[in-house]
């Protein structure tokens, strides 16, 4: 827990003496991310796993961003056996601190902007005895007037209480200041 607090203290650090190319560098959003395990297994049945997505992001770089995200599961994780019942279990909340790199950005109007997003982080179960894993992500995203960002991508870790590699949809909206 130590490393993880000197990691976070060493990103704002380094994201403040940073200049930016932007006017407004810093971005809040809000969405969900809907993750899929085992969808690959014929004996059982995964049912996806709905969750509160909270990130806050600051443009270090024209093209390089660091963030920090708040995952909150809203439903258990759950499978579906071939005998028909229904096994649950809780995967905790997570913080995790990363960044991401965005290869393209296309003006498509005067106040529309459009790009992708190739990021990674290191992730930590908001727990007693939490895990520490690795996420990837990658998204398309519309940027309205410099202010708004609409976004939808996939996700990909070994987040959840069986530690299995997991894929999702991300999607949400943010806001630029």
């Amino acid at each position: 827990m130590y490393c993880f607090k000197i990691l976070i203290f060493s990103v704002i650090m380094f994201a403040a003496n940073c200049t930016h190319a932007q006017d407004n560098p810093w971005e809040i959003s809000f969405g969900s991310t809907q993750m899929f395990s085992g969808w690959y297994s014929k004996e059982v049945s995964h049912l996806p796993t709905s969750s509160m997505t909270a990130v806050l992001s600051y443009e270090i770089l024209e093209s390089i961003t660091v963030w920090g995200v708040f995952n909150l599961p809203l439903v258990p994780n759950q499978k579906l056996t071939s005998e028909g019942l229904v096994v649950q279990n809780q995967t905790p909340p997570a913080l995790m601190l990363g960044g991401s790199f965005q290869p393209i950005l296309i003006e498509v109007k005067k106040d529309r902007d459009l790009g992708i997003d190739i990021g990674a982080s290191i992730g930590k179960e908001i727990a007693l005895s939490g895990r520490f894993f690795p996420v990837g992500a990658a998204r398309l995203k519309l940027i309205i007037d410099d202010s708004t960002t609409v976004y939808a991508g996939v996700t990909t870790s070994p987040y959840n209480a069986d530690g299995d590699l997991l894929w999702g949809l991300i999607y949400g909206v943010g806001t630029k200041f």
